[in-house]
């Protein structure tokens, strides 16, 4: 029984102390508690640096893309990646009028470094074509159409399409060897129509 009254006064006298005590502990706790909750919040990206997951912010790439030939403003332009090709001509100020689209995937995603070329439409009327054709007896591989091409030895429908493709992507020729490049006519090829071509 004395041990109990000893007890009792000891709370009693003691009563503030351990209050105190009794709160302390319970800041500890709940201090511990909620500071558990914020870690499992936390990503470590690596030895040195934590980081929120919710403010990660996810890395937008940059591409940087030429435009030249018939638009408004020819130049280099920078676009976040999964823009397209008709996101760089309305950059660009939009296409001039004698603009070809026709060989141009304006959808096509672009890419870094990507070079666009958009031809100009080759305006030539049949009646000069006709008196410089009759000035010299040759095709002009710049200007002349896909049946004047297919008029030459050796050069099919397949061939001319292939210059026309050539020219509308990489400008026009500067020198008739420069026919070369466009895929299928080789040295051969050449050699049969050399004499009869023209820029």
């Amino acid at each position: 029984m004395n041990i109990f009254i000893n007890i009792r006064d000891f709370l009693y006298y003691n009563r503030k102390i351990i209050l105190v005590i009794f709160f302390f502990l319970l800041f500890a706790v709940s201090y511990l508690f909620f500071k558990s909750d914020d870690y499992d919040e936390l990503v470590y990206l690596d030895d040195n640096n934590i980081y929120d997951s919710e403010v990660v912010d996810t890395v937008i790439k940059k591409y940087i893309v030429d435009v030249k030939g018939a638009v408004k403003f020819p130049g280099t332009y920078e676009l976040e990646e999964g823009k397209r090709v008709i996101d760089v001509i309305n950059l660009a100020g939009g296409v001039l009028e004698n603009a070809d689209l026709l060989s141009i995937n304006l959808s096509k995603k672009i890419s870094d470094e990507m070079l666009i070329i958009i031809p100009e439409i080759n305006i030539i009327s049949e009646e000069n074509f006709i008196n410089d054709f009759n000035n010299d007896g040759k095709i002009s591989i710049n200007y002349g159409t896909l049946e004047n091409l297919m008029s030459l030895n050796g050069m099919g429908e397949i061939k001319a399409k292939a210059i026309i493709d050539y020219r509308n992507n990489n400008g026009m020729f500067k020198t008739i060897e420069d026919i070369k490049n466009v895929s299928g006519i080789g040295n051969s090829t050449f050699e049969k129509i050399k004499d009869y071509i023209k820029l």
